[in-house]
């Protein structure tokens, strides 16, 4: 108990040391940071959004096979022989 104690205190010490170098720093370097800290949240947002649109698409074209209706690639299953392997997976669980 005593040893995790030590090691949180610790760690709020290197934070505290690394806040006191952040504010130490000149206002130029900061604004260089924050620059490329949101250009690294920028580009996460925009592989995230491109990676729900490729998501969706692949979904409806799941979709669109589950149907029935044959496309390039999508499930040869028919509406009622999913509802079977459904019954069969949830047996199995």
């Amino acid at each position: 108990m005593a040893a995790a104690a030590a090691d949180e205190a610790d760690d709020s010490w290197m934070i505290a040391q690394e806040w006191m170098v952040w504010w130490d720093r000149p206002s130029w370097y900061v604004t260089i940071v924050n620059t490329r800290i949101d250009s690294i949240h920028r580009r996460k947002r925009e592989e995230n959004e491109e990676n729900e649109r490729v998501e969706g698409e692949r979904r409806e074209k799941k979709r669109a096979g589950t149907r029935g209706e044959q496309g390039e690639g999508e499930s040869r299953r028919t509406t009622g022989d999913r509802a079977t392997w459904r019954r069969q997976v949830k047996r199995r669980r």
